[in-house]
């Protein structure tokens, strides 16, 4: 799978939960982020091996190229993707003329939070 670079994504944090010390977990937070991506623009090619993430489509339509998927996945708006496990390694696209907007909660090491392939 390609490395795709991150272009045109507005990301913007709406609420974080530190989860440090609950139930035994490490340093880590409970991200959640509106992310806006522009006509042409790309979520960087990341992974999801031990970070888990779940992606709402709140508006549009933006593919998905994915390490487990020969063909390319169109998201619609309304629909929720898990993304976690070993392998989980992937990047979207925004392939129309309008913006797509996505609502991603994750799971993130303290300090990763800006990262854009976090």
């Amino acid at each position: 799978m390609e490395d795709a670079p991150d272009v045109a994504t507005l990301r913007e944090i709406l609420a974080v939960v530190d989860l440090k010390g609950w139930r035994g977990m490490g340093d880590f937070l409970l991200r959640t982020r509106r992310l806006i991506v522009l006509p042409g623009g790309i979520v960087p090619t990341h992974e999801h091996d031990d970070r888990p993430s779940i992606v709402t489509v709140i508006v549009g339509e933006i593919t998905e190229h994915s390490a487990f998927c020969a063909v390319p996945i169109l998201h619609r708006t309304g629909e929720t993707t898990p993304e976690f496990g070993a392998g989980h390694r992937h990047w979207w696209e925004n392939r129309g003329s309008t913006p797509v907007i996505l609502i991603s909660s994750d799971v993130v090491p303290n300090g990763m939070m800006n990262d854009p392939h976090m």
